[in-house]
Order: structure tokens, then C-alpha cells, then sequence
């Protein structure tokens, strides 16, 4: 029940004393907002005439201005006739009949070109008119008062004159004549030219100004005198001297504009003016000033009606406050009954908001289920409250939880079924039913134990699932009836709602910790403060497996903190990591996501981070990943590693083909000039000197393409001791002085066919692999040996390098030759070398092999085939024979013309009758006109669609006796296979090569 209070009458605080001092207030507050309202739109008013008034000057100040332009264009034209006249007039005392004709035309032609001139005249002392803008000088007619042009020429009064307007002839226009005097040699004036300038033209502007009416024109010299005026020209002639245009404004400004006072019409107008200074006239223009302010009085009703109409609405609202305030004591009791029933909502709120938040953190499902039942009970103010579910084994309900049932209630009533009960209809119906008296209920008979139980009232609530199905149901009950009201109801509804949803969030979250935990990637949710709600199992499993930076922590630690505390330490990447969560969680970014390693030098791990926005109940949270990115790293880095050695060897060996075809040109043609000269001069040795010079040359771009490994194999006989020794010899002093390094070799060991450079780069390969096999120390056996073939054709010699140190394991010895295989640390080795090594050996005919115990060392083993009698002998070129001397047709095909030009000096010189070919085509257009062809000698790569091996094919085909031989200076050895794959048996020459060499060639293919 409401509280009443009393209140003692006639004390300032009883009603009537309230109203009163309130209806006081209100009207005073009311005068003010009017006054203030009134006051608004009085300054308002103000503001716009002063506006308009300003817009107005401004606008007649732009008129006047265009128009004085219009004046000056008129003045103007008049100067630049008195310009033109003295030419004619000054220092001429007579002038004969023709200079009189002649300023005639010229006069005629001047008003012809300017009809706003009335007459145009030249007179002498006489007063008599020489020449006339009219060829008859009887029409014109006076417009100048003769003694004042007399005074002009007695006075020798100097420059332009514009006199008061005089009437013109009959028609009694008016005119303003314009006066210039002329001298002659002696310096007395004997000439002068009087322009009759019409009014009309400097008026007629002003009307086509459109300005409207009250406005007026006026065209003044500057001590006033009025020159023409529009529209009426009552007081042209005359002074307007006293005017405070001509005593204030022009003097102090050229162009201006201001607001006269009333004059003799009693109209007030806005003056604009414009002083011309070379011409000494002034152009102003009047508009009438009630005019323009129209609008302005137009407004002025609107604002006075807006006015009124805004004091009218205060009044109203002031008896709307007033009457309101009257009402107040009516509302007060309603307002108290309003407050007992949002008392009693605001308990249930409480209740529903304390069992909520118990929900969400509810790991125990049955104290939930405990807990909604006394929440159920607490808030209907009922006697009995039960929660029921369903049985999975049947259609029947359990109680599974209940609250204000006695003890043997508890046990008998458990299992609720069929429909003829309150809560079975109410699961019946699949709606809430309410029953206010069990006595005269008609839908269904209660429970009998309720009946027992003293029950007269009561609510039942089915709990639905998402897909409609049932999941339980709640009941309440009174032993009062009539005892639920709507509120009850819903009260009852939305504990049924929070049940059903625990439910399925418990459903969710365990089907949503089965997914996030065959997640591989380490899982957190983070709450808006950063406390981690949430790990899945791969987060727990790192955790327990590693002590790292990040992540760490579990459930119920600050991600954020943990964050902190490492990038205090140092960590970088924790301070990134803890930017990035908070400018999610803040709405600054939809996602983050960063690299980061973790661990240390011997085993450094890689991490792909990410942070993704959460919505946790309205709360802004974080799901944080960390995902073990390091094998794709490694297979990204292997990747780039193999893309920079092809980028690189591309580049080498396009670098190494041209350098071998200048080496060509070079040491070919020093090889030549040598053999002529003698090797004992003075030019003999320098030319020694170029020679050994591409030597090195060569020497160089073998080692780039080594290095690139992308040369072509030389195989040729090479002693197995020798290699080893120089192998050791070189890198000997690069070992650190803990490491002995040995070579073991017997006395004889059989030559072995292999390309001596690649061989020298695998053992040198193997060494340093040695070397690093051994950071304590150890000894590096260098060993070859001959190797019992059992018969075979193919006999082989074996190469070892051999250390102590620590040894792999066989695991890791089973891929010691695969590529990017390693057991260094990340960033000391590519995994390259032992694969060089055994793709070396391979290309050589041999092969590769290794043997390897963890703490006892490792061999590595190369066997190479043993050379044969005639690839014993070797290939070493020699001196050049200069009797070596050949018959023959040869067509030399090669696209570099340096090196074209030395192969035809070179064959010329060993009798050789040369033809020559840039490419395949023009070397088939040459053979059809070579009736014999001894040998073809091309180049492999050449311009266009055909390469040398297929120009061989077209001659094997159509000159089947010729010989061939291809020469060339490209490094990629896939090419060059698949180019050979037309005809192996063709001999192929590496450029850069020696005359010895070509001429050992041209022995054995012109032999056969």
C-alpha cells in the first residue's frame, strides 16, 4: 500500500502554496522567452535591411563602374582624334586645299566610325571652319560660343577642354563640345578642333542598364558641373559643387558608393560613383533606395507575424504547464500503484538477472536446475515450484528439480505423463496454461498428490526447443486461488526460456570444444578485459609441452598481461600482439595477424598469429590463434632458395656465352698473329700476354658457371692424387687449427674420366661439410683407392673424404642427398651440397654414397669411372702445327660476326675455301649454290626457328658425304641434351677453343 503523507495548510510547502509560486514562475519565465522572442526578431529585421542595404551599394557600386568604363571608351575615341590631328595641325601656319580635304575625310570618317558625335570641326583664329565632319560646312551649326573659342586661340590655351552642354542647331539637342588648340612653329595657337559630343550617347547606357525606376544618371566634371544627366536633364549646365559628392566622397576615395539624405522629392537614395582621373569627369549613379528594400518589407510582416505566432505558442505552452501541473496530484496515486508493480517486476528482475548471470557461469547442472526452482518459488510468491525434463527413454516427464514439496511428495511424485494433468495439457496445448481455481477447472483434473497437497492454483510453462520439440516443462503452485497474474506468467515463461537456453549453449559448447579441438591451430576467446574464457586442445597440449614466450597461460589468465610482462622483457612481437587485441577489441580493425618466431637457436619455431572480433553477450572479445607455421616457412625459404640459384644461374650463363665468343675472337686472333710473329719478340710476348689474359678469362667463366652449375661436363683424363692434393693445398688454411687435415693415397692410383673443375667444387663441398661435422675438433682423412670390377666392363676408382665428428643418425643419413636436406641450423646452409655431389657423380657415370654413426664420424665416398687407353692420353691441344694444311669447301654458319670473320682468317689460312652463314636459313639458301660441300661447321643456338643441330640434319640428309662439326659457347646443359638428342654422333666444340683444338677436330671428321 502507498504511503500517504499530510501537509499542514498555508505551509509553503501544502499544494495551494506550490500551484501558486508555480504558476508565478511559469508566467514570469513565459513574459521573458517573449520578450526575448521579440528582441530576436528585431535584431533579425535589422540585420537583413542593414544586408540589403549593403548588397545594394555594392551592386550600384559594380553598375557606376561599368558604366564610367563606357564614358572612358567615349572620351577616349575623342583623344585619339586629337591625336590623329597633330600630325596635321601642330607647327602648320596654313593649310592648303589638299591638307584641308584630307583632315575632312578624315573627320567624316572619325563621326562615320562614332555616330554619338554630333559635329566634328577644325577651326583657325578666324573662327572659321576649315575642314568638317560634313562635306557640306553650311550644315554646321553652331554649338560653341565664339568668344570662347576665341579666348582659347588669343590665350594659346593649351589641351583638351569639355565645356557646359549648349544646344545644337534646330533640333535644340544637347551637345558637349570638346575643344583641342593646335600651334604652329612660332608656338601660337592657330588651329583648334571642337568635337559635339551628344548627350543621348552617354544617357542611352543608363537606360539600357534596366536598373529601374527612381534611379538617375549623372556625368559631371569634378568641380561639379553636370555634363549630362538621365532621365531628365533640368539641371545639366549647372553646379553641383555643394554636394557632398563632390565635397566628401570623390576626394577621398575614386570609387565608392554611400546613402544619401532625403532630397527635395523626399526620396532617400544609394549613391554609387566612379572619377575619372585622365578625363577630370565623374559617373554617378542614384537608385532609389524604397525600392530595393521592398523585399525587405515584404519579410518585415512574415517576421512580425512569426513573432507573434512564437508569443502565442509560449502563452500556450504555459497553459499547457499550468494544467499539467494540475494534474500532477491525480497522477501521484496512479504513480504509486505503478511503483508497488515495478517493485515487485524489479524483484523478479533481480531474481532473473542473478540466475542468469549463475547460468552462464553453471558447470553443475543440477544446482542450476536447484536454483531456478527456488528462484521460481521466490518470485510468484508461490507455495510449490517443480522443474521437470524429459525422459530420453519415453514421452514422460522427470522432476528433476523442485522446491517447497514436502519429503513424501518428493519421493512419489517424480514421473509426470499423459494429458489429463496440468502440466501434461499444458505440453498437450504446447502453450502456457494458466489455472486460477483448480476446484472449477473443466480443461483437466489436477495431480492428485496436489489436490493432497492443498493446491487451488497454478501455472504450467512447456520448455521448447529450437526445433519444437520438447525439452521440459515448469510448474508453480498456490494453495490461495486466484494467485498468478500476467506478470507471474511471464516470469514463469522466462525462467523456462534461460533453462531451455543453458541448455543448448551446454549442447553448443561441448559440439564447439569437439570442433575447436581438432583444430590444429592453438585456440583462445578472450573477454573484453583480456581474461582467456577458453583454450582448445592443441593450446593446452603446447602449453604443457613447451615453456614458451607465446602463447602461455589457460583458462581465467590475462592474455593481455601476459602480453605486457614479455614486452617488458624485450619481445617485440608481445607488444604487437597485445597493440593488435586491443585495436580489435576497440572496433579499430576487423582482424590482426602477424609472424613471430618463438624459441631459441637450436630450435627456433615459427607462428602465424591472428585476431579475430567476438561478440560475447554484447561484449566486445577476441579469438587469439596461433598456428605452428614453421615446416611452411622452410618449404618457403627452400623454395626462394632454389628460385635465386635459377635467377642466378640464367644470369651467369647468359654472362658466360657472350664472354666465351669474345674470349674466342680475342685469344684467336692473339693465337694467330702469335704464330706469324714468333713467340721471342717483343710483340710475340705481349701477344703471350693476351693470350694468357682470355686464358684467365676462361678460366673465370668455368667458374661462374660452376658455380651456377649450369657447365657443361669436359670429362677427360684426370689423376685422382693430384685433385686430392690440391683440394687440401687450397683450403688447408681455412680449417681451424683443431682440425687436422690429411691426404691418403697410394703410390699408383688409375686416371679416372671426370670434369677436373666439378670434381675439384664436390670435394671442396664435402671438406667444408667435414669441417662443420666437427666443432670440437677432430681429423679430415682425404683417401682414393682402385676399386676390383668383378669382371665388369667398367672399371672404377673411389674418393673419400672421412671425419670423426659427430656423426647423423640413419635417419638422417637416408636423405643426406635429397635436396634441401640438412641438419644445420636455419640460415647456415641451403641443404644443396650433398646433392650437387651426388648429381655430379651421376652425370660422370659414377655414383655417390655415404656411411654415417651418430658419435663416430662420417664417409663420403664418390666412384668415378676409370679412363680409358685413348681418353688417357687426353685432350690438351697443343701448339698449333702452321704446316697443318687442309683441301676442301667448308660453310662456316655462326650469328656473332666478330667471331665469324676470325673462323674464316683461320680456316683461310689452313687452305680451306670458306663460305659464310649468319643462321640456318641463309646457310640453306648458300648450299644450293655450293656444288661440293667437305664440311659444315655452325653454331648450336642461332636466331630463328632452326639451330644447328637441325641444319645438320637438313645436310646429313641432302649432302650425306659432308662432314659436320658444332661449336658452341651456351652454358645450359638441358638444352644442349635435348638439341642432341637429333644426332649424338655429331662432335660438338665448347667456345672458346684453340686452333690446336680445331684442327684436331678437323683431322678426325675430314679422316672419316
Amino acid at each position: 500500500m502507498a504511503d500517504t503523507v499530510t501537509e499542514a495548510p498555508g505551509s509553503d510547502s501544502s499544494p495551494p502554496v506550490r500551484e501558486s509560486r508555480f504558476r508565478r514562475r511559469v508566467l514570469i519565465v513565459s513574459f521573458l522567452v517573449a520578450i526575448l522572442v521579440v528582441g530576436e526578431t528585431a535584431i533579425d529585421v535589422y540585420r537583413d535591411h542593414m544586408r540589403l542595404t549593403e548588397d545594394a551599394e555594392r551592386d550600384v557600386e559594380n553598375l557606376v563602374v561599368n558604366l564610367a568604363s563606357t564614358h572612358k571608351q567615349v572620351f577616349d575615341s575623342i583623344d585619339l582624334l586629337f591625336l590623329s590631328l597633330e600630325d596635321h595641325l601642330n607647327e602648320t601656319d596654313t593649310l592648303d586645299a589638299g591638307a584641308r580635304a584630307h583632315i575632312g575625310r578624315l573627320l567624316r570618317g572619325f563621326r562615320s566610325r562614332f555616330p554619338e558625335f554630333q559635329s566634328v570641326v577644325v577651326l583657325n583664329r578666324d573662327e572659321t571652319v576649315v575642314a568638317s565632319g560634313h562635306r557640306d560646312l553650311s550644315k554646321e551649326s553652331g554649338f560653341l560660343d565664339q568668344r570662347r573659342v576665341k579666348a582659347l586661340i588669343e590665350g594659346n590655351d593649351l589641351g583638351k577642354h569639355i565645356e557646359t552642354p549648349v544646344a545644337a542647331g534646330a533640333s535644340g539637342n544637347l551637345v558637349i563640345p570638346v575643344v583641342r588648340a593646335f600651334r604652329n612653329r612660332s608656338g601660337q595657337v592657330v588651329y583648334a578642333a571642337v568635337v559635339a559630343l551628344k548627350t543621348s550617347a552617354l544617357t542611352g547606357t543608363h537606360s539600357a542598364l534596366e536598373i529601374g525606376s527612381g534611379s538617375v544618371m549623372l556625368l559631371a566634371r569634378t568641380d561639379g558641373t553636370v555634363l549630362a544627366r538621365s532621365p531628365s536633364t533640368d539641371i545639366v549646365g549647372g553646379s553641383l559643387a555643394d554636394r557632398p559628392l563632390f565635397t566628401e566622397h570623390i576626394s577621398s576615395a575614386s570609387t565608392g558608393s554611400y546613402t544619401s539624405p532625403p532630397q527635395s522629392d523626399g526620396e532617400i537614395r544609394i549613391v554609387g560613383y566612379h572619377v575619372s582621373p585622365r578625363h577630370e569627369l565623374v559617373t554617378a549613379i542614384a537608385v532609389d533606395r524604397d525600392r530595393i528594400l521592398a523585399p525587405w518589407r515584404e519579410n518585415l510582416v512574415g517576421h512580425i507575424g512569426s513573432a507573434i505566432l512564437l508569443v502565442l505558442l509560449v502563452a500556450a505552452a504555459a497553459w499547457f504547464m499550468i494544467r499539467s501541473h494540475d494534474r500532477e496530484a491525480a497522477l501521484r496515486r496512479s504513480a504509486e500503484r505503478a511503483r508497488n508493480r515495478a517493485r515487485d517486476r524489479a524483484v523478479k528482475q533481480q531474481i532473473m538477472a542473478g540466475l542468469s548471470q549463475y547460468s552462464a557461469e553453471a558447470e553443475d547442472s543440477q544446482d542450476f536446475l536447484d536454483r531456478a526452482a527456488r528462484a521460481l518459488r521466490k518470485g510468484t510468491d508461490c507455495d510449490f515450484a517443480s522443474i521437470a525434463r524429459q525422459v530420453s527413454s519415453g514421452s514422460q516427464m522427470m522432476i528433476v528439480a523442485r522446491d517447497g514439496w514436502p519429503e513424501h511428495a518428493r519421493e512419489e511424485y517424480v514421473f509426470v505423463g499423459g494429458t489429463d494433468s496440468h502440466l501434461g495439457f499444458a505440453l498437450h496445448s504446447r502453450d502456457t496454461i494458466i489455472s486460477h481455481d483448480y476446484g472449477t477447472e473443466k480443461r483437466f483434473r489436477p495431480h492428485h498428490r496436489l489436490v493432497e497437497l492443498g493446491a487451488r492454483s497454478g501455472v504450467a510453462v512447456p520448455m521448447l526447443t529450437a526445433s519444437g520439440g520438447f525439452s521440459g516443462a515448469l510448474s508453480v503452485y498456490s494453495t490461495n486461488p486466484a494467485a498468478f497474474s500476467d506478470d507471474d506468467r511471464m516470469f514463469v515463461e522466462a525462467i523456462g526460456h534461460l533453462i531451455a537456453s543453458y541448455y543448448e549453449r551446454r549442447i553448443q559448447s561441448n559440439l564447439r570444444s569437439a570442433v575447436l579441438d581438432s583444430v590444429p591451430s592453438m585456440l583462445a576467446v578472450l573477454d573484453h578485459r583480456g581474461d582467456i574464457l577458453f583454450v582448445n586442445r592443441s593450446w593446452i597440449s603446447e602449453g604443457d609441452a613447451r615453456d614458451l614466450q607465446m602463447p602461455e597461460g589457460g583458462v581465467g589468465a590475462n592474455y593481455i598481461d601476459i602480453c605486457t610482462r614479455a614486452a617488458a622483457e624485450g619481445v617485440v612481437e608481445a607488444q604487437q600482439m597485445q597493440e593488435g587485441i586491443l585495436d580489435v577489441m576497440s572496433g579499430q580493425t576487423d582482424r590482426f595477424q602477424m609472424e613471430y618466431p618463438c624459441g631459441d637457436e637450436k630450435e627456433m619455431r615459427w607462428f602465424f598469429a591472428t585476431v579475430s572480433p567476438v561478440n560475447l553477450d554484447g561484449h566486445s572479445g577476441a579469438l587469439v590463434s596461433h598456428l605452428d607455421i614453421t615446416s611452411r616457412r622452410e618449404l618457403e625459404k627452400q623454395l626462394r632458395e632454389a628460385s635465386r640459384m635459377e635467377a642466378l644461374g640464367q644470369l651467369t650463363g647468359g654472362i658466360a656465352h657472350d664472354f666465351n665468343n669474345l674470349l674466342m675472337v680475342v685469344a684467336g686472333n692473339a693465337e694467330m698473329l702469335s704464330d706469324r710473329i714468333g713467340p721471342e719478340t717483343r710483340e710475340g710476348r705481349m701477344l703471350a700476354a693476351i693470350r694468357e689474359a682470355a686464358g684467365r678469362g676462361a678460366a673465370l667463366t668455368d667458374g661462374l658457371l660452376s658455380f651456377s652449375r649450369r657447365q657443361l661436363l669436359s670429362p677427360q683424363a684426370v689423376e685422382p692424387q693430384k685433385v686430392l692434393q690440391d683440394a687440401a693445398r687450397l683450403l688447408e688454411r681455412t680449417l681451424r687449427e683443431d682440425i687436422e687435415l690429411r691426404v691418403e693415397t697410394p703410390d699408383s692410383c688409375r686416371q679416372i674420366l671426370a670434369d677436373e673443375a666439378q670434381l675439384h667444387t664436390a670435394l671442396m663441398n664435402l671438406i667444408l661439410n667435414a669441417r662443420d661435422a666437427l666443432p670440437n675438433g677432430g681429423t679430415i682423412i682425404l683417401r682414393c683407392e682402385d676399386l676390383d670390377n668383378g669382371g665388369a666392363p667398367v672399371a672404377f676408382v673411389r674418393l673419400s673424404v672421412t671425419d670423426d665428428g659427430e656423426g647423423m643418425p640413419p635417419a638422417v643419413a637416408d636423405k643426406a642427398f635429397e635436396p634441401f636436406s640438412t641438419t644445420k641450423p636455419v640460415g647456415q646452409g641451403t641443404g644443396l651440397g650433398l646433392s650437387m655431389v651426388h648429381g655430379f657423380a651421376i652425370q660422370s657415370g659414377g655414383t655417390a654414397s655415404l656411411e654415417s654413426k651418430p658419435g663416430q664420424g662420417t664417409r663420403v665416398m664418390i666412384d668415378l669411372p676409370v679412363a680409358t687407353g685413348s681418353e688417357a692420353v687426353g685432350n690438351n691441344g697443343g701448339a698449333a702445327d702452321l704446316d697443318d694444311q687442309f683441301e676442301g669447301t667448308i660453310l662456316v654458319v655462326e650469328d656473332e660476326d666478330r667471331v665469324r670473320n676470325y673462323l674464316r682468317l683461320l680456316l683461310e689460312d689452313m687452305g680451306l675455301t670458306v663460305h659464310e652463314a649468319s643462321s640456318a636459313a641463309d646457310a640453306l639458301e648458300s648450299l644450293a649454290g655450293l656444288p661440293e660441300l667437305d664440311l659444315l661447321l655452325s653454331d648450336v643456338i642461332m636466331p630463328g626457328s632452326m639451330s644447328g643441330y637441325g641444319l645438320a640434319s637438313e645436310i646429313r640428309r641432302n649432302r650425306p658425304g659432308s662432314g659436320i662439326i658444332l661449336m658452341s659457347g651456351y652454358t645450359d646443359p638441358s638444352m644442349i641434351e635435348r638439341l642432341h638428342e637429333h644426332d649424338p654422333s655429331i662432335p660438338l666444340l665448347r667456345k672458346p677453343f684453340s686452333r690446336s683444338q680445331l684442327v684436331a677436330m678437323l683431322k678426325t671428321v675430314l679422316s672419316d
